[in-house]
């Protein structure tokens, strides 16, 4: 086979087509990675007799401005010469049709090659800048492969040694560890681990083996291979499948109403009306586990994180009250669901800080006989209750300056305040966070008002898209005035300008002196956003102006010709000027 000449080129698997007349037996995935310097060779070499193929399983030729395997295989064949690269099941295949000689594949000139290659069996000849460079033994057909996730607890392991010198190693000259526990000594499995020992080809030896115990959930396993002849020492590893069900690490109470949880680990969090779903409220069940308190169901739940949620309840909790949250059906990301009794978690709910020397004890207020009458503490429940009640309430009054905090408000008033500021923007449909927003900048808003940068910034604060206002001062406008005191001056189109104080201009006249263009020149605008910026202009320009356009990089639509009715003007007619204005024509 002719020489291929790859700059760079990454072969993460190749081999020699077992198929064909005479073949070397395909004995493994990866065998080794060598790097080529400037000018050195890397060749491949299949002894002969009949046609020869090579394939390239997983092949990138990253110096080939190629995307598809078909384009990949077409650059390689304009550098083939009695050979052809095909494309087979999305790999590409190089056939030399060289009988009676040696088919080989060089790559050369490879600076930054990096040429990973299949195990290949007698017949089969590797070099590196003419020096062999096929490993004696090669750790092949790996699985679990190395690095891989999410194996079974009860998976064999199963790899492969290939022998390039075409002699399989010996069973009595292996040793095998899993996680550094010794499972085959050289002469028999120990350690409770078990398994087979074969030889499917000469120059393979295939192990297979099983552990007594299962892996523990995402266990990370490592597999130690040592051969004493030929001397050969590898470590590898793989993951364990999540097998352990999801648990509820903690439960805070972060308001009245409001309770975060959080797993020890990630679970599904996807559509709330699934079954097995975090943010299903049905899966969480809130007992009291004292009295008095009140009964709450979960009425919503809310992403924190991968990890937490915030669950929402009908009505307040008792204050400082205990509770046992339940949570049923959630799985974590690998369909684990929570088991009994690790499904519940005991918490305290929500209690604020009351001002410091508050003594407000309903209970203690009773004359002492009652008190000390009540043994068996129903009289103290039934006050408990009067008491909740209470806390509620002092609770709101100690939260009385919450309704003029921005940052706490309820909405009806962040209304009222926006109202109380002479909010001009009333129109726009604002989110509780927006209205948090504008009320934080409205102030400087109205500082701003009158002056083009005004316009800029509220455009940008409400619609997040940068604009520029292009303003007309200058006395260009055109304006057809009569004549005045001399009817020779000024009354007629096109008159040369001789007055300074009665122009011959055609135009929109004096308000043309103050107008103003808002330009988008990096976003197209839709239609709301256009309504929106008139609105702001409007708002915020100075009084004097107005608005006159709205532009962005919208593509204009040319125009030939302006017609008035029937007529046109610039058109012209036989003999007349083109740039004549007529009318009727």
């Amino acid at each position: 086979m002719p020489l291929i000449t790859l700059p760079s080129v990454i072969l993460d698997a190749v081999f020699e087509d077992n198929l064909d007349a005479t073949h070397a037996v395909c004995t493994g995935t990866v065998a080794g990675s060598y790097n080529l310097g400037v000018g050195g060779t890397f060749t491949i070499a299949v002894d002969g007799g009949a046609a020869q193929t090579i394939v390239f399983a997983d092949a990138l030729f990253s110096d080939i401005l190629a995307a598809t395997a078909t384009e990949v295989a077409a650059a390689i064949n304009t550098q083939l010469t009695d050979a052809v690269a095909t494309v087979v099941l999305n790999r590409i295949v190089v056939t030399s049709s060289s009988y009676g000689a040696t088919s080989q594949l060089t790559i050369t000139n490879g600076t930054l090659a990096i040429v990973t290659l299949l195990g290949f069996g007698p017949g089969v000849t590797v070099t590196q800048n003419g020096v062999d460079a096929t490993p004696a033994i090669i750790l092949t057909n790996r699985n679990p492969a190395p690095g891989e996730s999410a194996i079974p607890a009860a998976a064999l392991i199963y790899f492969e040694f290939a022998a390039t010198t075409g002699v399989a190693p010996l069973p009595a000259d292996m040793i095998i560890e899993i996680e550094s526990v010794v499972a085959w000594n050289g002469t028999s499995w120990v350690n409770g681990f078990s398994g087979t020992i074969s030889t499917p080809f000469a120059d393979v030896l295939a192990v297979e083996l099983t552990a007594l115990a299962l892996f523990t959930s995402a266990q990370i396993v490592d597999v130690r291979v040592v051969l004493t002849t030929p001397a050969f020492d590898e470590t590898y590893y793989f993951v364990a499948g999540d097998t352990a069900p999801p648990l509820i690490y903690d439960v805070q109470g972060r308001s009245e109403t409001v309770l975060r949880v959080t797993f020890t680990e990630p679970v599904k969090m996807v559509l709330p009306a699934d079954s097995d779903d975090a943010l299903n409220p049905a899966n969480y069940i809130i007992e009291r586990l004292s009295r008095p308190a009140v009964s709450v169901n979960v009425i919503s739940v809310n992403v924190y994180d991968t990890y937490t949620v915030d669950l929402t309840t009908d009505i307040e909790l008792t204050f400082g009250a205990p509770y046992l949250l339940m949570v049923s059906n959630v799985v974590d990301l690998e369909d684990n669901a929570f088991l009994p009794p690790n499904n519940a978690f005991m918490f305290n709910a929500f209690a604020p800080a009351f001002p410091k020397g508050r003594r407000f004890r309903l209970f203690e207020m009773l004359p002492e006989i009652n008190r000390r009458e009540d043994a068996n503490q129903d009289l103290e429940v039934f006050v408990g209750i009067f008491q909740e009640i209470t806390n509620l309430l002092l609770s709101l009054v100690d939260r009385w300056s919450d309704i003029i905090d921005l940052d706490l408000a309820g909405e009806g008033f962040l209304d009222a305040m926006l109202v109380d500021l002479g909010n001009p923007f009333s129109e726009f449909d604002l989110t509780t966070i927006d209205k948090r927003r504008l009320l934080r900048v409205l102030v400087s808003m109205y500082k701003l008002k009158g002056t083009p940068i005004g316009i800029v910034d509220v455009v940008r604060f409400f619609l997040g898209i940068e604009i520029t206002i292009e303003i007309f001062n200058g006395f260009d406008a055109w304006e057809l005035t009569d004549a005045g005191a001399d009817p020779t001056v000024g009354n007629e189109l096109g008159d040369d300008f001789t007055d300074a104080f009665d122009p011959a201009y055609f135009g929109p006249g004096p308000d043309g002196l103050y107008s103003f263009i808002v330009d988008s020149p990096y976003a197209l605008l839709t239609v709301e956003q256009r309504s929106r910026i008139a609105s702001i202009a409007e708002l915020m320009k100075p009084a004097h102006t107005h608005l006159v356009a709205i532009t962005d990089p919208t593509p204009e639509i040319p125009i030939d010709h302006v017609e008035l009715g029937l007529s046109m003007l610039g058109s012209g007619i036989p003999g007349e000027s083109s740039g004549t204005f007529v009318l009727h024509a």
